[in-house]
């Protein structure tokens, strides 16, 4: 899966990275918003740090010849997405890299 990537993190705490393919960001009262998952985790509480716990790509990608890319899609509703950037893969596993070359 290539392409431009978010990460939404939700009320509930957890987060999702993936390529967005519906939703209207900024109209947070209505609508819904979904992605095509790569992967999923959550916000640790104290740190705030992204832990991702789910790969959802190499799945995605070996079933790809019996689905559509659209069969995987997730959504949520507008008002439980706390926080919605862009994610860039690289940038996330040089701060991985960097948090465990200190440790």
């Amino acid at each position: 899966m290539e392409g431009r990537f978010v990460e939404l993190s939700l009320a509930s705490g957890k987060s999702y990275v993936g390529s967005p393919i519906q939703g209207t960001f900024g109209h947070r009262d209505g609508g819904d918003v979904a992605l095509i998952p790569l992967a999923s985790g959550y916000r640790d509480n104290d740190s705030r740090d992204l832990v991702m716990t789910t790969n959802y790509a190499p799945a995605i990608e070996d079933q790809l010849s019996d689905l559509a890319l659209d069969d995987f899609k997730v959504a949520f509703p507008m008002r439980d997405i706390v926080s919605a950037r862009l994610f860039d893969q690289e940038l996330y596993a040089s701060f991985l890299d960097d948090k465990a070359a200190s440790r």
